[in-house]
């Protein structure tokens, strides 16, 4: 369902709006008509600026259409007032014409039937909450409302949900993650009787890093909208609709930048390797995941890096430990094309003799941090923020116990 207004703006001729085209190197023409009304848009309502489609526009006819009746009533009295800003033009004389209509993005008229339709629809609710650290998916708000909307708009409250519950409550599903997963798991339903919401959460699986591309979520989409599927027909609900368009809605998700956050091109990863037991320090897994994950998330790839190796080239660090050095020493990187991956090996000092405490295993870590950094830099990635955040990285490891293995722990008792 989608609202639209069309003007012409040869009828347009509020001398405080041309001003104001001219003012921002505009024409005074469809183009230029709509930008001015974008531009102030945003001004005044930024959250729901992305809202607004402007691509129907032409040089004789200025069209912008929206997806909601609330931004349909805001952009109609914003374009309204700029039209006839001057305070002389009246409504009832003006010849713009300047209309509000429901359509289809077809363009169909809005009929009774729709707007019955749209009425019946279950009130469903989209939203998103993670729970593990790295366990997440960039999908963005208004990802969350046009899944909402959309679900919402293919189901009717069956009479199970309306005998349990009542045609005002919402069903609302929470999307999260869990790294422990191979398949979808679902939770609920969790009963907000206050606010009528009928809560379910759906944890999909994860690899335990952000994905890299949009092609890499459509996977955990289709889990999405499967598990969406099972919970209505739990309830007994007809989705049919549903069923019939998921590899549309998948789609248009992975072809819309707007549905995504920030992607993170390249990520790192850190993996120790001590084959003489008496020669290594006592970090485990948790503390490999956490430290990747820091890193992954203040490198930032330069165009050299990109130029050289693409967009989505993984980093791993090989961590161990020599006999005899005085400083850490940074092995020559390894490149994979095939799997899309750089391996730098990076040996630590030691001198032979387990860590006693916690604060020895801490000491050698900024040498591990500078040549991260050293090694990031020769491959062409900004390692700027790693150093601002050295400091950080060290209080938060030595607030973390877990970060260090179980056997180390108990030996310091």
């Amino acid at each position: 369902m989608a609202w639209q207004i069309e003007f012409e703006p040869a009828d347009c001729r509020s001398p405080a709006a041309l001003k104001e085209i001219k003012r921002l190197g505009l024409e005074p023409d469809g183009y230029g008509w709509v930008e001015l009304i974008k531009t102030e848009f945003a001004k005044r309502f930024p959250d729901e600026a992305e809202e607004l489609h402007l691509d129907d526009t032409e040089m004789a006819t200025g069209v912008i259409w929206v997806e909601s009746t609330g931004t349909c009533r805001k952009l109609t009295e914003l374009a309204w007032q700029l039209i006839h800003s001057s305070g002389t033009a009246r409504p009832a004389k003006s010849s713009a014409s300047l209309t509000a209509r429901a359509a289809r993005k077809t363009r169909l008229d809005n009929t009774a039937q729709e707007q019955e339709k749209r009425f019946r629809s279950m009130k469903i609710h989209v939203s998103e909450f993670y729970v593990e650290p790295g366990a997440t998916y960039p999908f963005s708000h208004i990802f969350s409302r046009w899944m909402s909307e959309q679900l919402s708009e293919r189901v009717e409250p069956s009479e199970m949900f309306t005998r349990n519950y009542s045609k005002d409550f919402n069903l609302v599903f929470r999307l999260s993650a869990k790294a422990s997963l191979t398949h979808s798991e679902i939770s609920g339903p969790t009963v907000f009787r206050r606010t009528k919401d009928v809560e379910y959460s759906i944890f999909l699986p994860h690899e335990g890093r952000p994905p890299k591309t949009k092609m890499a979520c459509k996977e955990p989409l289709r889990m999405f909208l499967e598990s969406v599927v099972k919970v209505l027909q739990s309830l007994k609900a007809d989705t049919r609709l549903i069923e019939a368009d998921v590899p549309a809605l998948i789609e248009h998700v992975v072809s819309e930048p707007t549905m995504f956050e920030e992607f993170q091109p390249v990520r790192i990863f850190i993996k120790q390797a001590y084959p003489d037991a008496r020669v290594g320090y006592p970090f485990n897994e948790l503390f490999d995941h956490q430290i990747g994950l820091d890193l992954t998330e203040e490198a930032k790839p330069t165009e050299t890096f990109k130029q050289k190796f693409g967009q989505d080239f993984d980093i791993v660090f090989n961590i161990g430990a020599k006999l005899g050095l005085t400083n850490a020493r940074i092995e020559n990187p390894k490149v994979f094309k095939r799997d899309k991956r750089i391996e730098i090996s990076i040996f630590l000092p030691h001198d032979g003799r387990k860590p006693k405490s916690q604060k020895d295993c801490l000491n050698v870590f900024p040498q591990f941090l500078d040549s991260v950094v050293a090694a990031l830099r020769k491959l062409g990635v900004d390692a700027d923020q790693i150093v601002h955040s050295t400091e950080y990285m060290i209080a938060t490891i030595t607030a973390a116990e877990g970060w260090f293995s179980r056997a180390y722990r108990v030996a310091c008792r």
